[in-house]
């Protein structure tokens, strides 16, 4: 009688441990893997002195934003639109998708799907790059703050705005950097400019946890305009929590 129910406790332990690692398996295929979301937003200035050649991003550029390398589950979005005379400008946008449940991951079908999200975005960057130039008005305070709001708004861990222009807004509803006149106000009374922006493109009160890169390689003629916008938009985003780099191109290490 001992002996039978020793061994009914040893089948009783056996099959306890292998229902356990049944359990522990299909919880751990079902497991959403740990991920980041990612949205990384480019607008680029067709209407500024920069040349094609100057906008120096590459895919890669871009890549280093989603770190697939460290965790291939990553996701999200990448977005991509012009500054030009309007206000309102086509976007392209690309998404790569969660991947759900471990227990339906394939490795290399993953694999594929980041090297197509890699694939379209080179096609984006190429198609922008290669765009005509010159424009002769600039509407860029509009599209920069609604693109800011969009970010405000989103639920991404990471979040990304790339700006490629010299600023130089070129609005007569706003304000010209051709301007002699608005120009001292600027570097006089910069508080005028930050009114002008309240009013026809209010920002959010939070952008705390986006990143604003300003990009632009400014020469002899351009320096001083540059320099004076660019720490005045620096100065206001970083009041509403935004992390702000203003650089000749976009260098991440």
């Amino acid at each position: 009688m001992n002996y039978l129910t020793t061994q009914t406790i040893k089948i009783m332990k056996m099959y306890q441990l292998i229902i356990s690692i049944i359990s522990l398996a299909i919880l751990v295929g079902c497991q959403t893997p740990q991920s980041s979301e990612v949205e990384v937003s480019i607008l680029i200035d067709i209407t500024s002195s920069t040349n094609n050649e100057e906008i120096d991003v590459t895919t890669n550029d871009i890549l280093k934003f989603f770190d697939f390398h460290k965790n291939p589950y990553n996701y999200g979005k990448f977005r991509i639109s012009t500054l030009t005379e309007a206000h309102l400008s086509k976007i392209k946008q690309i998404q790569l998708p969660q991947v759900v449940s471990m227990d339906n991951y394939n490795k290399y079908s993953r694999e594929n799907e980041i090297k197509k999200f890699n694939e379209e975005v080179n096609t984006l960057l190429d198609e922008v790059k290669n765009l005509d130039k010159g424009k002769q008005a600039s509407s860029l305070f509009i599209p920069i703050s609604k693109e800011l709001e969009r970010l405000a708004h989103s639920d991404a861990n990471t979040k990304v705005l790339v700006c490629f222009t010299d600023l130089f807004e070129n609005s007569s509803a706003m304000f010209s950097v051709y301007s002699e006149k608005e120009m001292q106000h600027l570097f006089q009374n910069p508080e005028k400019l930050t009114e002008l922006l309240s009013i026809n493109a209010p920002l959010p009160e939070n952008l705390h946890g986006i990143k604003v890169f300003l990009i632009y390689n400014p020469d002899i003629d351009t320096d001083i305009r540059f320099l004076a916008i660019s720490q005045w938009y620096k100065r206001l985003l970083e009041t509403k929590g935004a992390e702000v780099y203003i650089g000749a191109n976009l260098v991440l290490d």
